[in-house]
């Protein structure tokens, strides 16, 4: 009977009743319980044949190996390293050794050990199988798929070589034939983590529905594996469901709470939410757990930028970009904040970075678009919000282009934007209000109190809708509606100069000393130069008052 072969076991366990003092026949029985997956029995035969036999490398091995996947990560490591010491060249303690290193995390010394036991059996599809796994969680892609290449040819029953290949393939885009690996897989040693690996690929692959039902059939079987309600929220995201992909991000941290990447999505979704608290806590969390994983960083900026810690919010941007700097992400969280701060020219920097990494980076249009407006480029802001709006037409970016182009005063192409805007989301305030802008600006007056009316019956505290009404009701020939809510403008935002100026004109005919304070008031804010026609009509008016 070989070493371990589970058919024997029976034979095994009355072998070791006749002979309880040979070490061999408890070393044998060892075996056979670790490939049942008896791992507690599997150590305590281990255990009996070195109470026989205390320099009997194998068993040190086997019960190395069967503490290992029992979770005793000390006791394991003692054990292999006293095997290896017995055994220098043994194959298996090599294999055991450098899987235990690499789940403390040591894929260098795990690669080392892995080498060595290749130098001694190189086509051994053990050493081949944790070769490839070491190499595919190093980022060594061409490595890990030579080995895992050899491996299906050398023992294509083997379930390793065809999962390690079929990741390898949906991380380049052959998702035909990754499926088709991860299925072999599948078929070979059905488990949790096959399901979950093939998932995965199907996720990659752009089948939602078939990712979510792979997901949940590995839960089944193991309701603890945190990357399947990874995966879920994933799929969850994907479909803009962002209250439960944050639900689901946070079933795997209670599972794994030191994924500081999990945590980092788990945090943006809370900040998506609005609870900046919840994701200041995930993201300090998620830096002292991955320091080195440099979008915690760029999210904790962003997070702390909204409670206005810009100091420290520029600090952990620049912290992301330094460990990151070939991630778009990272400038883009630099280019939010500096924006944030004022620092407009900075912004369009690190907007213009994101962009040369990731040149349809739509936020990064944005931002930059946003950045160019404020430093008074409207003609390279409307060209980047034109772009972003080409890319992903959302009520918020027709906005923004509508404004560049007011900015421009292009009544017509701001029309059209906001047209899109309020077509996009008719419910927001802005996108009437901004379009009534546009038509105040081509004279449509008529056109432009109907957006108005509209804009101020949707958000009663929006100052700019009662502003653009207050103008539109005066040229229709209102003066008493026109001073109304110019004075409701001034309630919500005190000493706008616009409002004033159009309060002073409303009140000229019937009350000349008040309108005459208003716009007296009004030229000290509306600039000098005589493009601007209100404050022209204003000084204008003011002359005709003497006062």
């Amino acid at each position: 009977m070989a070493l371990g072969d589970p058919d024997g076991i029976d034979d095994v366990g009355e072998a070791a009743r006749r002979a309880p003092e040979d070490p061999s026949v408890w070393v044998t029985l060892s075996a056979a319980r670790w490939q049942r997956g008896d791992h507690a029995a599997a150590a305590a035969h281990a255990t009996r044949a070195l109470e026989l036999a205390p320099d009997l490398a194998a068993a040190w091995r086997l019960r190395a190996d069967a503490r290992r996947l029992l979770g005793e990560a000390a006791g394991a490591q003692v054990d292999i390293e006293r095997a290896l010491a017995l055994d220098p060249t043994s194959v298996m303690a090599l294999v055991t050794a450098a899987e235990l290193r690499r789940g403390q995390g040591d894929l260098d010394g795990a690669l080392e050990l892995a080498e060595r036991a290749w130098a001694v059996a190189p086509d051994d599809p053990s050493v081949l199988a944790c070769r490839a796994q070491v190499r595919l969680v190093r980022g060594d892609r061409a490595g890990a798929l030579a080995d895992a290449e050899r491996l299906v040819i050398l023992d294509p029953r083997q379930p390793l070589g065809w999962r390690v290949r079929g990741l390898l393939r949906s991380a380049r885009g052959d998702h035909a034939g990754a499926l088709g690996d991860l299925g072999r897989a599948l078929e070979l040693a059905p488990s949790a983590v096959a399901w979950d690996d093939l998932g995965q690929a199907r996720l990659t692959a752009g089948d939602e529905a078939a990712a979510e039902a792979a997901a949940l059939r590995a839960l089944e079987l193991d309701g603890g594996l945190a990357t399947s309600w990874v995966l879920l929220g994933d799929v969850a995201e994907r479909r803009g469901a962002m209250d439960l992909a944050v639900e689901r991000f946070e079933r795997a941290l209670a599972l794994r709470p030191g994924d500081g990447r999990t945590r980092t999505r788990a945090a943006a979704g809370r900040l998506n939410q609005g609870d900046v608290p919840a994701a200041l806590a995930h993201l300090d969390r998620a830096v002292g757990d991955a320091p080195a994983f440099c979008e915690a960083w760029s999210t904790r900026a962003l997070a702390r930028a909204r409670t206005g810690d810009l100091a420290g919010a520029l600090e952990d941007a620049a912290r992301g970009v330094a460990l990151g700097p070939d991630v778009p992400t990272t400038h883009l969280s630099l280019a939010h904040v500096r924006v944030v701060s004022g620092d407009h020219e900075g912004a369009v920097a690190a907007a213009t970075r994101t962009l040369e990494l990731e040149p349809d980076g739509v936020s990064a249009l944005c931002v930059r678009g946003q950045a160019r407006r404020a430093l008074g480029d409207a003609a390279g802001a409307a060209a980047d919000l034109a772009r972003a709006a080409e890319l992903a037409p959302d009520a918020w970016t027709w906005r923004e282009l509508a404004l560049a182009h007011l900015d421009l005063r292009d009544a017509a192409a701001a029309e059209a934007a906001a047209d899109r805007a309020v077509q996009t989301e008719p419910e927001a305030a802005g996108s009437w209000c901004i379009r009534g802008h546009a038509r105040l600006l081509a004279g449509r007056w008529a056109d432009a109190r109907a957006d108005l009316d509209r804009g101020v019956a949707l958000d009663g505290d929006l100052a700019s809708a009662w502003l653009l009404r207050a103008e539109a009701r005066l040229r229709l020939g209102d003066p008493t509606g026109a001073a109304e809510d110019a004075s409701r403008c001034l309630g919500l935002a005190p000493g706008t100069p616009r409002a004033l100026a159009l309060r002073g004109l409303a009140r000229r005919v019937t009350d000349p000393a008040a309108a005459a304070a208003d716009l007296r008031a009004a030229l000290r804010g509306l600039p000098a130069d005589a493009d601007d026609p209100l404050a022209s009509e204003a000084r204008a008016e003011l002359d005709r008052l003497g006062r």
